[in-house]
């Protein structure tokens, strides 16, 4: 008797938790499709459509949705007789649920930021936060904070090792300014080597924020050249003009990064690395570009594939792996692996 009690309860556990997933599955589904009505018109058509459901469940949504909304939906006719739903603007807003997990992400990219030089970044992330939790009712803002607290207190971001240049925040601001208006920007510019300043008139089209941050950009109304980088630490002055540009069409600046192993550009390259058996998991638990294909030897070691430039950082990066290196492709590469070694050792004076 016990034991088919036992059978019960946990068929009756069951039950209820598939009902309250069901009922949890319906509350996403009505909040996605006030957010759809909150930007567009829909039809019952169109509603079945976007959400795969027949007509029956699209009718009983738009009377659960009128129900939850207390009336606000609004029925207009279409040109072509059809009824047409919409909600006012906002109206999910007070219905939005944010998880703990969901704030840690936001509090993490503000460490991020902090650990990173960004602190203006940093300042907005964490404001963004505390948005997020005042938006919620009390009783659910005070338990999604504490126990956004307590998660906060066992994770945290290992400090990059090495320098990092600073980063003003007043610069990125305006580039921003300068890349959401499409207006030029003036820069001077102090050269790496030698040091000199120059005046560069520049139509901004990104940023990369990594070791070092740069500024993407092609000069002003020249359609010869391609995209430049332009080390944030190095511009000692920036002014936003009145001239505007256009986007360059088909410019991508996730596709721009990946081209290269790191930042800089150049013509790509295909590389093959093979490190050794005894740094096989390392190697593979290890992301070394967006087109690696990583391939385990016959004897253990691990050969890596990619196709991109950037061979300088390619060099600082293939130090690191100490003598676990095998073999270097292509051999223009390993020669200037090897000159660097050669260098190094001079340099602190070691044979």
């Amino acid at each position: 008797m016990t034991e088919i009690r036992r059978r019960r309860a946990a068929a009756g556990t069951t039950t209820k938790r598939a009902k309250g997933s069901g009922r949890a599955a319906i509350g996403a589904q009505l909040l996605e499709m006030a957010r759809d009505l909150e930007s567009e018109s829909m039809t019952y058509a169109a509603i079945q459509a976007k959400y795969g459901i027949s007509r029956p469940t699209a009718y009983r949504l738009i009377k659960d949705l009128d129900s939850l909304f207390g009336g606000a939906v609004t029925k207009d006719t279409a040109e072509d007789g059809q009824a047409l739903f919409s909600l006012p603007m906002g109206s999910s807003r007070r219905f939005a649920f944010f998880s703990r997990e969901e704030i840690v992400v936001l509090r993490e990219a503000a460490k991020h930021f902090d650990t990173t030089g960004r602190p203006h970044d940093a300042n907005r992330m964490r404001a963004m936060a505390q948005a997020v939790l005042t938006s919620l009712p009390p009783a659910q803002r005070r338990a999604v904070d504490v126990d956004a607290a307590s998660l906060a207190e066992r994770e945290g971001i290992a400090m990059r090792a090495g320098p990092r240049p600073l980063l003003d925040p007043d610069v990125v601001a305006s580039i921003r300014q300068a890349i959401l208006a499409q207006k030029v920007i003036e820069v001077e510019y102090a050269a790496r080597i030698g040091g000199g300043v120059r005046t560069h008139r520049l139509e901004p089209h990104g940023i990369l924020f990594g070791h070092r941050n740069y500024l993407v950009a092609f000069y002003e109304g020249d359609k010869t050249r391609g995209a430049a980088l332009f080390a944030l630490s190095s511009i000692r002055a920036l002014r936003v003009d009145k001239a505007a540009f256009r986007f360059r069409p088909g410019f991508d600046i996730d596709g721009f990064a990946r081209q290269s192993f790191g930042v800089w550009q150049g013509d790509p390259v295909d590389v093959v690395w093979r490190f050794a058996a005894h740094r096989a998991r390392d190697v593979m638990e290890t992301h070394f570009h967006a087109t690696q294909v990583k391939t385990v030897l016959a004897d253990g070691s691990v050969e890596v594939r990619f196709r991109a430039s950037g061979q300088t950082e390619m060099l600082y990066h293939l130090v690191t792996w100490e003598e676990s290196i095998l073999s270097i492709e292509p051999e223009d590469l390993r020669l200037k692996y090897v000159a660097l070694l050669e260098r190094i050792r001079k340099a602190i004076g070691r044979d």
